[in-house]
């Protein structure tokens, strides 16, 4: 019993972390800048990913699993590793470990499972394309996730382009640092070499349906559930990280984060100052909406969602939005021109 209240007590101080998020955000929000914000947003989620993980070693310890002596490291993924997480993420992590006794493998399945499990409990929601360390592809030894990114690289589909784009955004919450960036290091090296994974990146990115009407408004969404709205992340947010990740990764630079990318693309002289500034500008606007967006529906009692009604926005704000459709429409352009099959050109 004494086992079960000891769970109970730190899973349920978890949950109290993860819960007084939205009150620290609004706080932050009214004092700070968008960027400010979202970095003191940044430390508690991977405090909180921190925290969890090492319940669930002490879960599996409980439990009598034989503990692995060897180095282990628990990543996050994504918008975290990007100091980019609202209050309303899902889940993204990794589970790497140094090479060993084959006869461990099931520990480090169950550590998966039980750490996704735990954050999901506490209000995190499973990741929809399942990246998570209780997915095997997600988990594995130094020499598997060697082999594992060595083959996205040879056979670079886009599901395995979109595997090695994953990995580079990745940062330590627990354990041994070397692996993740040793990780991290092989996914940038894989995107940097290869002119197919640059060209496919952007092409993609080209393809996308614009965003905003000739008339110069936003594209809404018709029918559904979110209709009159307009999708902020799909439409804004990622497409505008992932442009900004191609060059970065194209030059090498391991930075996760994308306000240190557009650093990078500035120092590495491959981005303008005058591009760098209009591409800021867009990430904070964007950022702004996205935060403010889910304040307002946490504060109303409504379940969080990245469809924003335009006219919930200030009008200061929904230019800023429509003009960063601009920004990333011109920038999908020039990435598009910049990165060509199987042709480099300078910077811009």
């Amino acid at each position: 019993m004494a086992i079960f209240a000891e769970e109970a007590r730190r899973e349920q101080a978890i949950r109290e972390l993860r819960d007084t998020l939205p009150e620290l955000a609004r706080a932050w929000h009214a004092e700070r800048s968008i960027g400010e914000t979202f970095r003191e947003l940044a430390i508690r989620h991977r405090a909180l990913h921190r925290e969890a993980f090492e319940w669930a070693l002490w879960r599996l310890a409980k439990d009598g699993w034989r503990i692995p002596q060897r180095n282990v490291a628990f990543a996050i993924l994504g918008s975290g590793a990007r100091d980019e997480q609202s209050i309303l993420c899902d889940q993204d992590h990794a589970l790497l470990y140094e090479d060993g006794d084959d006869g461990d493998e099931p520990y480090f399945k169950r550590l998966g499972e039980t750490v996704a499990a735990l954050l999901h409990d506490v209000g995190y929601p499973l990741c929809s394309g399942n990246v998570m360390a209780s997915n095997p592809r997600w988990r594995g030894s130094t020499s598997a996730w060697e082999a594992r990114l060595a083959k996205y690289e040879a056979l670079p589909d886009w599901d395995s382009i979109r595997y090695l784009l994953i990995a580079a955004d990745a940062r330590v919450v627990w354990g041994d640092p070397v692996l993740v960036e040793r990780m991290r290091a092989q996914a940038v090296g894989a995107v940097a070499r290869s002119a197919f994974i640059k060209w496919k990146t952007a092409d993609q990115g080209l393809s996308q349906k614009v965003s905003l009407t000739l008339r110069g408004h936003l594209r809404l969404e018709p029918a559904g559930v979110h209709k009159g709205r307009f999708a902020l992340k799909d439409s804004l947010y990622t497409p505008l990280v992932n442009s900004i990740r191609i060059w970065a990764l194209s030059l090498g630079l391991e930075q996760p984060g994308t306000a240190e990318r557009i650093d990078g693309l500035v120092g590495a002289h491959a981005w303008s100052a005058d591009l760098a500034d209009r591409v800021r500008a867009a990430l904070s606007a964007t950022l702004e909406a996205r935060l403010s967006h889910h304040l307002c529906q946490d504060r109303d009692g409504e379940t969080l969602d990245d469809y924003v009604d335009p006219d919930a926005l200030p009008e200061c704000l929904l230019k800023e939005i429509k003009l960063a459709h601009h920004t990333l429409r011109q920038l999908q352009q020039v990435t598009a021109r910049q990165f060509p099959k199987g042709v480099l050109r300078r910077g811009i």
